[in-house]
């Protein structure tokens, strides 16, 4: 049992994250936690999707009432299906994407208005 704590103990320090979030497949359901979630962490988040132009590029990100946000990759199949405005509260499943030296993205699977 103490070689195992140790173990755990050891991981914890190399990867920085602990054992029970390695194994989970629970989804994360607040910005803030999906922000700092390893990559391919489902998620099911909610709130509002607002598009932003940058650098010539039109970018999506989904906001919350306490102002989180987090950049947000919805393929056009699952876009054209519903109409979302910036008033619209969403909810939507997908997974986390992180990509080096940049703030991780989410792969929206699905998306529903609320």
């Amino acid at each position: 049992m103490r070689t195992l704590s140790l173990l755990a103990i050891l991981l914890t320090l190399i990867l920085g994250t602990s054992i029970s979030s390695i194994a989970s497949d629970e989804p994360v359901t607040s910005i803030r936690e999906a922000l700092k979630s390893s990559n391919g962490t489902p998620v099911i988040l909610i709130g509002n999707v607002l598009r932003e132009k940058a650098w010539g590029f039109t970018n999506y990100f989904l906001h919350n009432k306490t102002g989180d946000k987090i950049a947000v990759d919805i393929d056009d199949k699952i876009y054209q299906l519903v109409i979302v405005t910036p008033q619209a509260t969403v909810r939507i499943w997908g997974k986390v994407n992180r990509r080096i030296g940049r703030e991780p993205i989410i792969d929206v699977k699905r998306l529903k208005i609320l």
